[in-house]
């Protein structure tokens, strides 16, 4: 926590940009969402993948059900936080 406000990882973020699509994102649009630099996106793609909590639908990316429930706990430590 800075200051009083609470920082989120790059990570979260693009998990977070994920439950708010309508739609699965591509590539440029979780950068453009989260407003990352590509690298980051990438590099906490890539982790995200490995650990199932997003999975590929072409050249777009969704929520698994682990995925979903990360945020639902990330969630939940920021509301009870």
């Amino acid at each position: 926590m800075l200051g009083g406000v609470r920082l989120i990882t790059p990570a979260a973020q693009i998990l977070l940009a994920l439950a708010r699509a309508d739609s699965p994102l591509s590539y440029g649009e979780i950068v453009e969402i989260t407003g990352l630099p590509p690298a980051t996106v990438d590099l906490n793609v890539k982790k995200l993948l490995a650990e199932g909590l997003v999975e590929r639908r072409g050249r777009r990316y969704v929520l698994t059900a682990a995925g979903r429930a990360r945020v639902e706990s990330l969630i939940a430590e920021v509301v009870g936080g």
